[in-house]
């Protein structure tokens, strides 16, 4: 559960006691420091996890307690040389966490100014103190916040579904299996555990509630955040969107030019039916008569699409997309009578420019009348190109 109270105080408890060192971040009670100061200064560590438990500010009032005692036990144990300081600190934490347990929650970016404000104003005085604690008792008092558990409200049954579908593929082969989680952003962000473990080769799909979030992250990922730099996708539904009622994330490694890191993980989501489909990520809409099949590239060569035996490469449905190679997030639209239709992709990158020599893969399906289908070619865990449809 990851929510504005241990977002704020994980912020403050950073400033608070920002500036660290070398040191172990396990606790001892080595060196010339009070062991039983020590002992407090590892409590404190910890608030960050007991307040990580709190789901609104009503739920700090049974917390207050042990948050009290904690900052008493620092306090009254401080040695003299940095008793001035803890005393500052300990006053500043104690009015951030009764604000918080007193306020309305409906403005949280007000809150987190005005407790930010009251964090960077003790600033120097918690550096100090952080460095005492550090040196004399041998906690980084940064990397015990820095490991604070996620807490997860449940799973896929225990929210209100959204009208939104979003289906969630893993075809990435090199970079291991994902997690997969819904979150709410009503200011309090809830957690739910929609899969863990979702191997190459399977999907999920999930309703998120309405507004919330869709977020996939590396398996075993310990805190889940909808804007953590770790995310591998993460797909925003809210009221007035115009990206259409169902949504489809593709995990697959990073193959394009733009790559920070060559075959790293990466996501491209595609949106169906919605409000305008010519963007680029948008699955054209149906067209009567015709069945429409989309192409898209995740490989690293750059193909054509050609029917088998036809001697030439097959032109877009779209005029305005005509000339282009399938490719990174270019997904391309192309028109087919209702019956059976095959597809073959050519190579590019390997010198066939007219779809003349053999595909390296194929796709065959069934056209229906005013039918749609999205075909993606990737890569196999052999490096080969391989291919995914799904029907629309």
């Amino acid at each position: 559960m990851r929510r504005l109270i241990p977002l704020v105080l994980s912020s403050i408890l950073l400033v608070a006691c920002g500036g660290g060192g070398d040191g172990d971040s396990g606790f001892s009670e080595s060196g010339s420091g009070s062991g039983d100061f020590c002992s407090a200064a590892n409590q404190f560590a910890a608030l960050n996890s007991v307040i990580n438990e709190a789901t609104q500010p009503d739920d700090l009032q049974s917390q207050l307690a042990p948050i009290e005692s904690a900052l008493s036990d620092l306090e009254k144990s401080a040695p003299k040389e940095i008793k001035t300081d803890v005393e500052d600190v300990v006053e500043a934490y104690g009015q951030i966490v009764k604000f918080i347990s007193e306020s309305d929650p409906s403005d949280p970016e007000a809150m987190m100014g005005q407790m930010l404000a009251i964090g960077f104003s003790i600033a120097e005085p918690a550096e100090r103190m952080n460095q005492y604690i550090l040196t004399e008792c041998g906690l980084d008092l940064d990397a015990v916040t820095a490991t604070a558990p996620t807490n997860i409200d449940g799973g896929a049954g225990d929210f209100e579904p959204g009208p939104v579908a979003v289906e969630v593929v893993n075809l990435d082969a090199s970079n291991g299996p994902v997690d997969v989680y819904a979150t709410t952003t009503n200011g309090f962000v809830n957690e739910y555990e929609i899969v863990k473990g979702l191997a190459f080769g399977e999907s999920v799909s999930v309703n998120p509630p309405m507004p919330g979030y869709v977020v996939v992250v590396p398996a075993g990922t310990a805190t889940i955040d909808s804007y953590s730099e770790t995310n591998l996708a993460s797909e925003l539904v809210s009221d007035g969107d115009t990206y259409g009622p169902r949504r489809l994330i593709l995990l697959h490694p990073d193959l394009s030019s733009f790559a920070d890191v060559e075959g790293g993980p990466t996501s491209t989501t595609f949106w169906f039916d919605s409000e305008d489909d010519t963007w680029s990520n948008a699955i054209k809409d149906a067209t009567p008569g015709q069945h429409v099949v989309t192409v898209a590239n995740f490989t690293g060569a750059s193909m054509n699409a050609a029917v088998p035996g036809a001697g030439a490469c097959l032109t877009t449905s779209d005029s305005t997309q005509e000339g282009l190679l399938i490719g990174g997030t270019t997904a391309l639209p192309f028109a087919f009578t209702p019956g059976p239709i095959d597809i073959g992709l050519h190579d590019y990158d390997a010198g066939d420019y007219d779809c003349l020599l053999a595909a390296v893969s194929t796709w065959s399906g069934q056209g229906t009348d005013g039918g749609r289908t999205l075909v993606v070619v990737y890569s196999d865990e052999a490096g080969a190109p391989a291919i995914w449809s799904i029907d629309i």
